[in-house]
């Protein structure tokens, strides 16, 4: 029986700011407090509207939280995804 994903409270306020800011659609959001990073995985064509023109979208949700934001593109090619990642 799969459960799904569950987030937490926090991850759930940084997805709403994330979409709020950028437009793009959030798949998924790692929250990595080891290397002050938020890592936020958009639906598959949103990676453009997720980092906005120059980046202007990243370094305001970057000045917003504190943290360092990185996004990765969605596939559903395993491998495809995986490349996107690197």
């Amino acid at each position: 029986m799969s459960t799904g994903i569950k987030f937490t409270s926090r991850e759930m306020r940084y997805i709403a700011l994330f979409q709020s800011i950028t437009g793009a659609t959030v798949k998924d959001c790692i929250v990595d407090n080891d290397l002050n990073r938020i890592i936020f995985v958009v639906k598959e064509g949103n990676i453009g509207m997720a980092i906005g023109k120059k980046g202007k979208n990243i370094h305001t949700l970057e000045k917003m939280t504190g943290k360092k934001h990185e996004v990765i593109e969605h596939s559903e090619n395993p491998a495809q995804f995986i490349k996107n990642a690197l």
